[in-house]
């Protein structure tokens, strides 16, 4: 076929580079349309997804149950949270806590307790039974020559039989899962122990030929032997000192049984960790059983001797405590009864009783108090500080021993004040007035009705003195027999005068007073009163006067003296006593 060869061309026209790529689109939406939407769908999901707590609730137990089950990471990863929040809870609530784990832990608690008081009272037993008896004086000469306890040689000598150990062992791989010992028994390697226990097993059994189901039974070592109980997944092996019953076959194959029943998971998958296996303690316990020797029914003349000796010296002893005892409580009776004694302790030092205290020197001696209360006083030394007591009573002895008052004297003190009546001499008197502010505790001295007995002679015997009169005749100035009489007697009474005035430290003057009556003159009247005293004067003849100054004195008498208008009674002379110093103590003298 020819073309035309002129200038028109027939090749399709040319597209431009835009129009290719807007077809190129259009053809990849027309292919990929259905998957394209797919993937933005998704690509909207995952931008806008989000994890909520209840979506994560939904499966988190079942991915931990499932992890679990693969190995033991998530178990590590976990403990220390739980072992966080464990100590958080106990920290923030303890007794949720204590609630929880006490249904638990409180019967196993008791359980142990009652166990290890079982056997402390049942060794305890055996021991005062024996310990008193001839058997008993002979395991006590056995305990000194073999250096052991005396506890232990009877334990050894009534024992029958005693569970000291139980195994748990596991019987596939001979891992020792749990151990359990009397209080007096240890284990230096409890796994030697477990291995040991399944070699001899596995020796035994290839020597003589037995078959797999084939065990040892038991095998003795020395006084003890092992009891071994053979179960489908674990063995038990107990520690037997004695001669123990059949019927602890039954309660080893029971406490077996138990366990197979209660662990049974733990029993077949062992990781030889003990602690696994520590809920069984209490059933491996339940073994440790142990029968003594009963007391023999025959009582022996020797333990009843000892027994009745051991009363009597129990009932002596309590009765010399209580003698001891009433004794002393007498003695303390008395001193709190005693003024003046006050006992603050008691020590003892190498066997002397020393009691300390205080003591008034006007007390009575403490050791006659310890005689009267029946106390041994070889056995006692008195350290008693003195002291002054203020009471009444002693205050009223020490004034006693410091003045010795007279019988007629009373003395009593009345709240320090000591109140003194009666009667005593001036001496006396002068005496107590200087004790005021000598005798402690006495603040004041109450002498209103004490009578001073020298000052009342005194002025009795004054009047007397001045009671007396010499009358003369009318101008006479010498003394008549009468009057010369009654002067020699007047003289007695002058020196008497003189010696109650020393006593009373006193200068006593007396006046012999001259008087005549108003008849005659001034001057020879005077004369008259003169010659009249001097007559007096020489008719007492009174010599060695020491207080005492005898003046012969007129009188004319005063406006306020009484006149006798009888002449005759003023012949005479008068006597006046006068006291030229002040009396110190004095009651009822007059100046």
């Amino acid at each position: 076929m020819a073309f035309p060869t002129h200038g028109t061309s027939t090749s399709p026209p040319r597209k431009s580079p835009d129009s290719g790529a807007r077809d190129l689109k259009k053809l990849r939406s027309i292919l990929l349309a259905p998957e394209q939407s797919q993937i933005e769908t998704i690509q909207e999901k995952i931008e806008s997804l989000t994890v909520d707590e209840q979506t994560v609730g939904r499966v988190l137990p079942h991915a931990i149950l499932l992890r679990s089950k693969q190995d033991k990471q998530l178990a590590r990863s976990l403990s220390p949270l739980i072992e966080d929040g464990f100590i958080h809870s106990i920290e923030k609530s303890p007794q949720k806590v204590v609630d929880a784990i006490s249904p638990i832990m409180a019967p196993a608690i008791r359980k142990s307790i009652l166990r290890a008081l079982r056997g402390m009272v049942q060794s305890l037993n055996q021991t005062l039974e024996h310990s008193i008896s001839w058997k008993g004086l002979q395991w006590r000469i056995e305990s000194l020559r073999t250096g052991k306890s005396f506890a232990e040689i009877v334990l050894l000598h009534t024992l029958r039989f005693r569970v000291e150990q139980v195994f748990l062992v596991h019987r596939e791989t001979g891992l020792l899962l749990q151990h359990v010992a009397a209080e007096v028994e240890t284990i230096q390697d409890e796994e030697v122990v477990s291995g040991m226990l399944t070699a001899i097993q596995d020796f035994v059994r290839d020597s003589f030929g037995g078959t797999q189901s084939d065990s040892l039974e038991s095998f003795r070592v020395g006084e003890l032997t092992v009891w071994v109980e053979q179960g489908s997944k674990a063995i038990l092996a107990g520690v037997v000192r004695g001669t123990p019953p059949l019927e602890l076959h039954e309660v080893f194959l029971q406490v077996l049984e138990t366990i197979q029943i209660e662990f049974p998971d733990e029993l077949n998958i062992v990781s030889g960790d003990q602690r696994q296996f520590e809920g069984t303690r209490s059933y491996l316990e339940d073994c440790l059983q142990a029968q003594f020797e009963g007391p023999s029914s025959k009582s022996s003349p020797f333990l009843l001797c000892i027994f009745i000796l051991l009363i009597v010296g129990l009932l002596t002893w309590g009765i010399w405590i209580y003698l001891d005892h009433q004794q002393w409580r007498t003695f303390f009776l008395q001193a709190e009864k005693e003024p003046g004694i006050i006992v603050t302790s008691i020590d003892e030092s190498n066997g002397t009783l020393i009691v300390n205290g205080l003591r008034d020197p006007l007390s009575v001696e403490p050791t006659d108090l310890a005689i009267q209360a029946g106390l041994d006083i070889e056995s006692i030394q008195f350290h008693l500080e003195p002291y002054y007591s203020v009471s009444s009573h002693f205050l009223e002895l020490r004034v006693r021993s410091r003045l010795q008052p007279p019988e007629s004297v009373s003395l009593s003190v009345e709240n320090t004040i000591l109140v003194v009546t009666g009667e005593a001499s001036h001496q006396w008197v002068s005496q107590l007035r200087s004790l005021e502010h000598i005798v402690p505790g006495v603040t004041n001295i109450d002498t209103e009705h004490l009578n001073d007995t020298d000052v009342a002679q005194f002025d009795s015997l004054r009047n007397t003195i001045e009671g007396k009169h010499f009358v003369f005749k009318k101008g006479r100035t010498r003394l008549s027999e009468a009057n010369k009489g009654k002067a020699l007697a007047m003289t007695k009474d002058m020196q008497a005068l003189d010696i109650f005035a020393e006593r009373l430290g006193q200068k006593v003057r007396v006046e012999l007073r001259g008087q005549t009556s108003q008849e005659g003159s001034q001057l020879r009247n005077k004369q008259l009163r003169i010659a009249r005293a001097k007559a007096v004067l020489d008719g007492l003849s009174v010599e060695g006067l020491k207080s005492t100054r005898i003046e012969p004195v007129e009188f004319r008498g005063g406006a306020s003296d009484h006149v006798n208008p009888d002449p005759a009674a003023l012949r005479q002379v008068s006597i006046k006593v006068i006291l030229e110093t002040r009396i110190k103590g004095g009651k009822g003298l007059r100046e």
